[in-house]
Order: structure tokens, then C-alpha cells, then sequence
């Protein structure tokens, strides 16, 4: 699905601006190395558990995420 795959580019560009890792990035998210993939990949949508602790390891509000996922999404249609 296409907002899997937009979801995981953006989650990709954040954790990248913070200098972190997948492996370093997880654990701070307290999530699996392996899903962090899966989902920057695009593969799996975030549970709502698994969003807050994104939200709360980049140290940004989920409607900010949300918003930078519509802006890129408006941006490429």
C-alpha cells in the first residue's frame, strides 16, 4: 500500500536526522530491529502502540508525523 510505503520513507528521514540507526533507533522505540525495517520499508502499517513509541523516541507529536506523511503524500500526487 502506498501509505505504508510514504509512512516508512518518512520514519526513515526522521530517525536518519537524529543520527540513529535501525538498531540503535528500536531500541530507544522499545520495537523489534527487524519490524523497524519491515515498516521503513513499507511493508506493515504501524500498530497504534508501536506509533506512540516512534512518536516519543523521534521526540515529536503524532499529528506532526502525520502531517509530514500528507505533506509528502500531496507532494508526489
Amino acid at each position: 500500500m502506498q501509505r505504508n510505503r510514504i509512512t516508512g520513507d518518512i520514519l526513515r528521514l526522521l530517525r536518519k536526522e537524529k543520527g540513529l540507526t535501525q538498531e540503535k533507533f528500536a531500541i530507544k522505540a522499545k520495537i523489534d530491529p527487524k519490524y523497524l525495517g519491515v515498516v521503513e520499508n513499507g511493508y506493515s502499517s504501524l500498530t497504534l502502540t508501536k506509533f506512540w513509541g516512534i512518536c516519543d523516541a523521534l521526540d515529536i507529536k503524532g499529528s506532526e508525523f502525520m502531517k509530514k506523511v500528507e505533506d509528502y503524500q500531496n507532494k508526489i500526487y
